[in-house]
This record gives structure tokens, sequence and C-alpha cells, in this order.
């Protein structure tokens, strides 16, 4: 029997030691959340006591220090460390206009946005033919009398008389260049497309410029408006109201006069959005044509064409194949250091030239006038 005893007090101070060290434990955890609730409270800011920071953000951590302190169950988790807090708590954000400036680099987009480039399509209507030296010698025809005629058998023959002058017509060089350095063209990937179209266009929009306009007197071309026949306004005189179009179509009957047929029509782009925009008085239609249909610039027939070079208020109509341009050199692109200090400076220039003649074969294939 001292045995069993002895036994079961052994057996009781296991349990006993067993249950002091889980109390132990739980009144250490309690101690340890209530040092954290204490530290929170000071952190947030214990009523009447002074927050941190200022303005907004101090009033906001007293908000949510006093929603903490007002939630249910507050007072019995601060007493006793055990136990579960639920509680709402307003917003510590402040709303901000925010902004990713400076944060974030941009996205380097490909190739350069240009200013604009007109559309160049006057050279288009003549056609271009190579030559090899430099310059264009042709005959030309200044004026003809057909003097054909029935004949009496065994009588003598009307005689042709033939009226031929010759022609030279230089090759002139039309060019442009502009300087780069070496370290764009080799950091900035579309900057030389973009020099190559842009000094391009440059050359291409001086000979649409000599076609039209050049006053022949070497290095200019001679050019199809100074070397047109005026406008005979007497065409149009019978015309009731004499409109834009009449007048182009009086141009037209003047070239078939002279034994020319007209197959272009060169006018400044606000001439040919005022024939376009044409209307009738009482129904305030198009005449022109109906919007959705209007899918070729063209005019009795003709195609048309607009450029600036043409003023407005004027007008170009012709049988462009009474003329034609001569090519000693197509477009070429020439890229050298060797340009002044542009060696040692670690430039480079770059240089975009053609070489060209415009022969007018015909005195009469073009008519000039104002509308």
């Amino acid at each position: 029997m001292p045995e069993i005893n002895e036994l079961i007090k052994t057996e009781f101070r296991s349990v006993s030691d067993h249950f002091d060290l889980r109390i132990a434990a739980e009144a250490a955890e309690r101690k340890k959340l209530a040092g954290y609730i204490d530290r929170l409270e000071q952190r947030m800011g214990a009523p009447g006591s002074r927050s941190s920071g200022s303005g907004s953000a101090s009033e906001a951590v007293a908000n949510i220090t006093a929603a903490i302190q007002q939630a249910p169950g507050f007072d019995s988790l601060r007493k006793s460390g055990a136990g579960r807090l639920i509680c709402e708590c307003p917003s510590i954000l402040e709303t901000k206009t925010l902004s990713s400036t400076g944060l974030v680099n941009p996205q380097t987009l490909p190739g350069i946005a240009d200013s604009g480039r007109q559309d160049l399509r006057v050279r288009s209507l003549i056609q271009s033919l190579p030559i090899e030296t430099g310059s264009a010698f042709f005959l030309q025809e200044t004026t003809l009398t057909p003097n054909a005629s029935p004949q009496v058998q065994a009588s003598a023959k009307n005689e042709q008389t033939l009226s031929l002058q010759g022609v030279t017509t230089p090759v002139e060089t039309v060019a442009v260049w502009t300087g780069v350095s070496r370290q764009a063209l080799d950091d900035i990937v579309s900057l030389q497309n973009f020099i190559d179209t842009t000094l391009r266009y440059a050359v291409e929009f001086e000979v649409e410029k000599q076609i039209l306009t050049g006053s022949g007197v070497s290095p200019f071309l001679t050019g199809l408006i100074p070397a047109a026949t005026s406008y005979n306004t007497a065409l149009t005189s019978g015309v009731t109201a004499v409109q834009q179009a009449d007048k182009l179509r009086g141009a037209i009957t003047q070239l078939q006069l002279a034994g020319r047929r007209a197959n272009g029509i060169v006018l400044n782009p606000q001439d040919w959005q005022n024939i376009e925009l044409l209307k009738a008085s009482t129904t305030n239609e198009y005449l022109l044509a109906s919007v959705r249909q209007m899918l070729a610039e063209i005019l009795w027939s003709r195609t048309v064409v607009t450029s600036t070079f043409v003023p407005s208020g004027k007008f170009l109509v012709g049988d462009f194949s009474a003329a034609h341009i001569r090519e000693r050199m197509g477009m070429t692109l020439d890229i050298s250091d060797s340009h002044a200090s542009f060696f040692i400076q670690n430039l480079i220039a770059v240089r975009v030239e053609i070489r060209l003649a415009l022969c007018i074969t015909s005195l009469n294939g073009y008519v000039y006038g104002s509308f």
C-alpha cells in the first residue's frame, strides 16, 4: 500500500509540474501580447498623448487609435492579454495625385516623325529617258502649213515647206547636302534613313519647281510655264457665267486647235478644291461628282495634278508628250568626311544630287492662263 501511495504522489507531482509549465508559458504569452499592445499604443498615440507626425497623417493615426480603444473587447484583451479583437479602422492613406514622371523611362519609338511632305507628281506626267552626254540636241518644228492637194495627172505636185530649228538643252545638276556627326549616325538608328529620304525629297521638290517654273538660264531648267502659250480667253466668250472648269475646257480646245491632245492639267491645290466643291444653286448638290465616288483626280477626262508651284488662280493644261526628261545621272547619295575639317571633327557630309535636262520638243504643247 505505501508503494501505491508513493506512486500516486509521484504522478500527481508530474501532472502538477506539467500544468505549472503550461500556466507559466501562457502567462509569458499574455505578458508578451500586453507589451505589444502597449508599444502599439505608444506608436499610434494614446489618448491625451502627443501623436507623431503632423497634419492629416497625425489625425489618421489618432483616428485608428480611437477605433481600437473603442472596439468591444479591448479592455478585457488588455487586462488578460488573451483573446481576439475585431474593429473597423479608417484608412491611413492620403488621397493625392500621383505621377510617374521621373520614375519610368519613356519608350523610344522607331523612326523620325517628319514635318510634312508635299505630293510631287508633276514629273510623273513626263516621260524620262537616259542620256549619255552633258547636253541634249534635238530638231524642233517651228510651224507647219500642210500643202498637200489633189493633183491633175502629169501636173507638178505641191511642195511642202518644213520649218525646223536645232535646240540644245544642257544637262543641269540639282543637289543638296547636310552635315552630321559620326556618333549620331551610329547612335540613332533611324537617322541615316531619315537624312536619305529628306535630302531626296528636297531634290525632288526643286526638280518639280524647275520643271514648272525654271527660267532656262543655266543652271536652271527651262520650265513648262515660261514656255507655254497664253490662254486664249475668246474661246469661252460665248459661255454664260464662266467657271474655272469652263476655262480649263477652253484650254483643252486651244491645244486641239494647235494639233495637240491635252492629257494633263496642273492646278494649285486651292483651285482644285474650289472646282471639286462646286454645287448646284438650287439643289446644293456637288456638280463634279458624288463625294463617295471620287476615286481619281480627273476633269474633262484629263488627269489633274496639284502643285503649289502653280500660283493660286493660275492653271497649266498640256500635252505632256511634248516634253521629256533626259537623265544623265539618277538620284545619287554620297557620304564622305572629305569636307573642310570634317575628318578631324568626326563629321560626315551627306549629299544627294541628280543630273537631268528638260527637253520641250514642241512650242505649242502647253497652255497657261488665269481663272
